[in-house]
């Protein structure tokens, strides 16, 4: 796999329309925040971008409920007429109602760091995803989270001794060993890097709500990222910023440097000056 080479390119999803399914969690619902309005902002067209979402799931819940076709799940769609929620999904129902240009898998943020825990759960899923799915020229990704803020208190955070950096070491480890060597995964999306280079700036570990889900800016940023990831582009301007955000031109510029450093460089920190 090479990380770096994108999905598809706008001029497809223009002529095409671009439709995205992303199996996870609320981590994926922190990714798409802003995805669905930067991608109209930048020209795309016709985009419908759906994640199901099981609390804290990982990639033993989401095998688990696949085998048992159980309506655990809860469909989020961001399309031409917002954002709609939907309850009591199957996987089975979700994968083959439309499809699917990308599918999009992510580990919970519990295991994310926990190479052991990715296989071969992460093959299981994608073997259902494959066999479900109606379009046959379907391409995977993964979207690679992020670590904790240093002083989260979430439970999980024991899993990596109470250290940011020990979690984000561990989730470039997995990724390298699960997600880069897996034949039918086309790429990743660096999220977990982009989120850890903004913390070497001047915005600092400030990135989190909750310790572990993404503040507004941090939405922002993994939205981004995506954005830069599927186009391939290197990002000079952000033609979108969400009305519930006061952004400084200095807060732009260093969400530049971070997702270009983080496509750039995937699986490593880059130290950002802003």
């Amino acid at each position: 796999m090479d990380p770096n080479t994108p999905c598809v390119t706008l001029s497809d999803w223009d002529k095409n329309g671009l439709k995205v399914l992303t199996v996870g969690n609320s981590f994926s619902g922190d990714s798409y925040a802003y995805l669905h309005d930067i991608l109209t902002a930048h020209g795309a067209t016709d985009v419908t971008l759906c994640y199901l979402y099981i609390p804290g799931g990982t990639l033993a819940d989401h095998a688990a409920s696949i085998a048992a076709d159980s309506a655990t799940y809860r469909l989020h769609t961001f399309d031409t007429n917002g954002h709609d929620i939907t309850e009591e999904n199957k996987f089975s129902a979700v994968i083959s109602s439309l499809p699917w240009d990308l599918i999009v898998l992510q580990q919970g943020s519990s295991h994310s760091g926990l190479s052991d825990s990715y296989s071969p759960l992460l093959q299981t899923v994608l073997d259902a995803a494959k066999e479900g799915c109606t379009n046959p020229d379907v391409e995977f990704a993964w979207n690679m989270t992020w670590a904790y803020q240093q002083t989260s208190a979430h439970e999980a955070f024991a899993n990596y001794r109470y250290d940011q950096l020990t979690m984000y070491h561990g989730i470039v480890k997995a990724v390298e060993e699960n997600v880069c060597t897996n034949p039918d995964v086309s790429f990743f999306f660096p999220c977990g890097t982009a989120v850890q280079n903004a913390r070497t700036s001047s915005l600092g570990d400030t990135l989190t709500k909750d310790g572990h889900h993404l503040s507004p800016f941090g939405r922002y940023l993994a939205s981004y990222t995506w954005y830069a990831c599927l186009t391939g582009e290197t990002l000079t301007e952000a033609k979108f910023t969400p009305d519930d955000q006061t952004l400084s031109e200095n807060d732009l510029q260093i969400l530049i440097q971070c997702v270009n450093a983080a496509i750039a460089n995937p699986l490593a920190i880059t130290e950002i000056s802003n």
